[in-house]
């Protein structure tokens, strides 16, 4: 079994699951095996958490899904003089 990929990002990057196919298509976004939220289509999440997510489309048809794993990019400071 292939390691699924790692991504970079920021603390609250948003991050949107879609979906083509035979209508109806019912997608969900997953945390570590936690259900993060549910829509008809496309969804968009919030990445405030490292860790492995899941997007899942499916319709009558079948179930197909896509598997990645967050890290944070570090920390953006700003100076004020």
């Amino acid at each position: 079994m292939l390691p699924f990929p790692t991504v970079r990002v920021l603390k609250g990057y948003k991050m949107s699951c879609s979906a083509t196919g035979t209508l109806p298509i019912q997608t969900k976004a997953m945390w570590n095996s936690s259900v993060m939220a549910n829509a008809s289509n496309v969804l968009t999440i919030e990445l405030n958490k490292e860790g492995k997510y899941i997007c899942e489309a499916k319709n009558r048809f079948g179930t197909d899904k896509k598997v990645f794993s967050v890290k944070f990019a570090g920390k953006i400071a700003v100076l004020v003089p």
